[in-house]
């Protein structure tokens, strides 16, 4: 996994299980902030998200329901998460679905 040494960094004492599991941790191992609000994120940059069609690994993309955002949460399946990932917190939504399968550059 690249990156996993500036994540440890930015979470010291962490174990590596607990990186990134959960949006508040995941954005604090990523290093991003406010300062990156509103940035173009498919535009090499400051933070830049890459679909990938071809990787080392296949994985799949789920989506569920949230916690902790009121009714909404439950409501809709704004929760976006890759299923058997030991990085993502574990919970059992009260609703979820595949959203997509996908390959990604480990």
């Amino acid at each position: 996994m690249k990156g996993i040494d500036i994540m440890r960094r930015l979470r010291p004492n962490v174990p590596d299980s607990q990186l990134t599991n959960g949006p508040g941790k995941l954005t604090k191992a990523l290093a991003v902030d406010k300062a990156l609000n509103g940035l173009d994120m498919t535009r090499r940059g400051a933070l830049f998200v890459v679909d990938r069609d071809e990787g080392e690994g296949d994985l799949e993309i789920w989506r569920s329901t949230r916690v902790g955002i009121g009714e909404a949460g439950l409501k809709y399946l704004w929760r976006f998460y890759i299923k058997n990932n030991p990085f993502v917190t574990k919970h059992k939504p009260v609703r979820d679905q595949k959203f997509r399968s996908a390959s990604i550059e480990v």
